[in-house]
C-alpha cells in the first residue's frame, strides 16, 4: 500500500519569496479566485510505494467488475447478496440512460484479460493511521478538476525546483495525455469531449484541452457543448473517440440538447474511450456490497485483500438490522450517510455536523424516501505536521490529507493531494487546498 507517511521535501528558499512567487503564478491559472492564498511545502512518496497502492486500486476495481458481471448475468447470488442485487435495480436508469448512445458494454469484457485497460477514474482516498481508505470510487470518465492539481504540481516545480527524480512522474495532465496517446495505438486520432455549457466550465476546461493539444500531435482534442452547430463537427484526424467528460446527471439537466449533440457525435465517433456500461461501477452501493462479508461474492485473494484494506466499514442503510441501525443512530460522530446514486458530494450527510436529534430523524427520512442510501464508518485522517507559507511567515499546521490517484487505462497517471481536516465539512469540496506532492522515481524518466 501507499506509504501513509508522505515525507517532507526539504527546501531552502526564502519564505517571503515562496509566497510571492506562488501568488504570482497562481494568478495566471483558471482557478485563482477559488483557491487558498497560502501554500504548503511539498511532500513526496516513492514510486514503488505509489505503484503498490495503485495495484490495490486495480484489484478493488476488478472486484467491482465481478459484481457488475453477476448483475448482468443474473447471479448466482447468496441470500445476503440477493438483497443488494435488488437494491441495484436503478443502476441502468441512473448510469446508462444516455440519449443517443447505446450501452455498448460487452459482458465478455468483464472477464477479458485486458479488462484493466478500461479502468478510468480518480477515487477519493483519505490517508488514515492504518493506511489509505477509499471513500468514493469515481470509476468513470466524468472525473474533473485535473487542471487544479496539475497547476499546483507545475507551480511547485517552478518554485521549489526539486531534482529531476521528483519531476519525471506524477503530473495529472501529462498522465492524461499519455493515456490518449496509448489509446490511439500509433494512429492519428481525434478525441471529442462532451462538456456542460457553463462559463465557469469553459474557463477552466479550455486551457486544460489546450495543454493536451500542445503536448503531443498524435491525438487532437475538441470540446463540444449542447447547442453547438451540429453541422460543423470536425470528423478529420483519423480514428475518432467519444470522451464522456461529464456525468449522466449533467446530461439530464439539458437532456434534449445533449441528446442532439450525442447523436451527432456518435455518427462521427463510433468508439468511446470507456464503454458506458462501466460507469455503473461508480455506484456507492458497490462499496457496501463488497464491504459486507456475508454478501461479498467469491473473489481472488488479491481482491479480498484490497477490499479489506481499502474500504471502511460500509453498509446499505436500507438493509441494516434494528440493532445496527440503533448503533449508527446513537454514534453520529462515527458515521456518514450518502445516497447510493449521487455525484460530486450531492446528498452526503456527516453525522458529526448534524445535531443529535436531527441525525436520527435524518436516518429515518432516508429509509422512507424510496431511494437507496449507504452508511459508512467515518475515516479519521492521519495527522501530518506541514509547513504552510502565510503572510505571518511559515507556520506549522496539523491536518489530514486526501491522496487521490489518477488511473487512466488502468495505469497510474498522477496524484492529487489536498487538505482533509480532522473535522471535515462539505466546504472542503468546493474550496479545496492542494498540497504539492511529488513522486520520487529511482531514475529520472526522460
Amino acid at each position: 500500500m501507499i506509504d501513509p507517511d508522505i515525507r517532507t521535501l526539504p527546501t531552502a528558499i526564502d519564505p517571503v519569496t515562496v509566497l510571492q512567487a506562488y501568488r504570482r503564478l497562481r494568478s495566471r491559472t483558471s482557478w485563482a479566485d477559488e483557491m487558498s492564498p497560502t501554500l504548503f511545502g511539498p511532500g513526496w512518496t516513492s514510486a514503488e510505494s505509489v505503484e503498490r497502492f495503485a495495484e490495490q486500486i486495480r484489484q478493488l476495481y476488478l472486484a467491482h467488475l465481478e459484481l457488475l458481471r453477476r448483475l448482468i448475468s443474473g447471479g448466482p447470488f447468496s441470500p445476503a447478496a440477493q438483497r443488494y442485487a435488488q437494491l441495484a435495480g436503478p443502476l441502468r436508469d441512473v448510469y446508462l440512460d444516455w440519449p443517443g448512445l447505446p450501452d455498448e458494454l460487452d459482458p465478455a469484457q468483464l472477464t477479458a484479460d485486458d479488462r484493466l485497460s478500461q479502468l478510468f477514474g480518480r477515487p477519493d482516498v483519505v490517508v488514515a493511521d492504518d493506511g489509505p481508505k477509499v471513500v468514493e470510487t469515481n470509476f468513470d470518465t466524468a472525473i474533473a478538476g485535473q487542471e487544479r492539481p496539475d497547476d499546483m504540481w507545475a507551480i511547485a516545480c517552478e518554485i521549489f525546483a526539486p531534482p529531476a527524480e521528483y519531476r519525471s512522474f506524477g503530473r495529472p495532465l501529462q498522465g492524461m495525455s499519455d493515456f490518449f496517446v496509448e489509446l490511439a495505438a500509433g494512429r492519428p486520432s481525434h478525441a471529442h469531449w462532451i462538456m456542460k455549457d457553463d462559463p465557469a466550465v469553459r474557463r477552466r476546461v479550455t486551457p486544460l484541452v489546450d495543454v493536451l493539444n500542445r503536448t503531443q500531435t498524435l491525438v487532437r482534442h475538441t470540446l463540444h457543448y449542447p447547442g453547438d452547430d451540429l453541422n460543423g463537427i470536425d470528423s478529420s484526424g483519423g480514428r475518432q473517440f467519444l470522451h464522456r467528460a461529464i456525468s449522466i446527471n449533467t446530461v439530464n439537466t439539458d437532456r434534449a440538447r445533449f441528446g442532439e449533440l450525442l447523436t451527432a457525435l456518435r455518427a462521427v465517433a463510433p468508439e468511446s474511450t470507456v464503454p458506458i456500461g462501466l460507469s455503473a461501477t461508480e455506484c456507492k452501493l458497490f462499496l457496501a456490497w463488497l464491504s459486507d462479508p456475508a454478501a461479498r461474492p467469491s473473489l481472488s485473494p488479491q481482491q479480498v485483500a484490497a477490499v479489506e484494506s481499502l474500504l471502511p466499514w460500509t453498509r446499505a442503510l436500507n438493509l441494516l438490522g434494528q440493532s445496527d441501525f440503533e448503533h449508527v443512530a446513537a454514534h453520529r460522530h462515527d458515521f456518514v450517510v450518502k445516497k447510493a446514486y449521487s455525484y460530486q458530494a450531492a446528498e452526503v450527510h456527516f453525522g458529526w455536523s448534524t445535531e443529535g436529534d436531527r441525525w436520527r430523524k435524518l436516518l429515518t427520512e432516508c429509509l422512507t424516501d424510496g431511494d437507496t442510501w449507504i452508511v459508512q464508518r467515518r475515516v479519521r485522517p492521519k495527522i501530518y505536521q506541514l509547513v504552510e507559507y502565510t503572510d505571518d511567515g511559515p507556520l506549522q499546521r496539523a491536518t489530514g490529507l486526501a491522496c487521490c490517484p489518477y488511473l487512466m487505462g488502468g495505469k497510474l497517471r498522477g496524484l492529487e493531494t489536498w487538505i482533509n481536516p480532522p473535522e471535515p465539512d462539505l466546504t472542503m469540496i468546493t474550496r479545496m487546498q492542494f498540497v504539492p506532492h511529488f513522486v520520487k522515481t529511482s531514475t529520472a524518466a526522460g
